[in-house]
């Protein structure tokens, strides 16, 4: 990526303790404008925790979180929504029992009110209509008026990242987007995340196990373990790294 671009998200000395428990250890991390960043790390090494920290999830123990120039260290999880910082979870939020459309809906309704707005809005067209270009994008339109249980997992996985785009994003988090996902939809999900990056212009981080498929499609790659930061770069740079050789592998 380019030196010149200034950091969209910028993570300084982050610190999260769980009753004794360092789970990050003062990490530094820049998240750069319209880039694909991969945040790789070993289970347990942090990076969920991370994710909850940057979006007001999670309280920090110290540290801060800059969104541009702006201190965001201690928000609100909603209104770090409404700076246009949208995120997935590991396991889907879906309302099984209502349709695609509706959950999709509901999604931009509740990011202008309460959960509530999700139940009991009556949709406008306009949101209906955004709702069907988002899944036309995401080729899942065919299925907008079943129920969310009926859906394959990976299918459940397109709605939620759906329901993410409903808010028009500039940043977009998404941890682990691929698990439990069978190959074929897989790829397709990779697919659209470059085209968010390509096309769309979204700044994208991605959590996930894989780490063929990270080192294939990031720009750069951000690496943890045990909650420290041990290694960043270009994914050939990361691939021969002995701190990652040795986090995943003993090396």
């Amino acid at each position: 990526m380019p030196m010149e671009m200034q950091p969209v998200l910028k993570i300084q000395d982050l610190r999260k303790n769980f009753y004794g428990l360092r789970a990050l250890d003062g990490v530094d991390m820049e998240l750069r404008e319209k880039e694909l960043l991969g945040l790789m790390g070993p289970n347990g090494s942090g990076k969920s925790t991370l994710l909850n920290c940057m979006t007001g999830v999670l309280s920090t123990t110290g540290g801060r979180v800059y969104h541009r120039s702006r201190d965001i260290t201690g928000w609100k999880s909603s209104s770090i929504y409404k700076l246009g910082i949208a995120r997935t979870f590991q396991l889907v939020q879906l309302f099984p029992e209502m349709t695609v459309l509706d959950n999709m809906v509901g999604a931009i309704q509740e990011s202008r009110g309460t959960m509530f707005g999700r139940l009991f809005r009556f949709s406008e067209e306009w949101e209906k209509a955004k709702a069907q270009e988002i899944l036309e994008f995401l080729k899942i339109d065919h299925v907008k008026n079943n129920l969310a249980k009926n859906l394959s997992y990976g299918q459940q996985k397109l709605v939620d990242l759906g329901m993410v785009l409903m808010a028009d994003p500039s940043v977009v988090l998404l941890d682990e987007p691929l698990a439990g996902v069978n190959p074929t939809l897989g790829r397709e999900i990779i697919g659209h995340i470059l085209e968010l990056v390509k096309v769309k212009c979204c700044t994208v981080l991605i959590i996930e196990h894989n780490a063929k498929i990270m080192l294939d499609i990031c720009d750069r790659i951000v690496v943890l373990n045990e909650g420290r930061k041990i290694a960043e770069g270009h994914p050939d740079a990361i691939k021969q790294n002995p701190e990652v050789l040795k986090a995943y592998f003993g090396a």
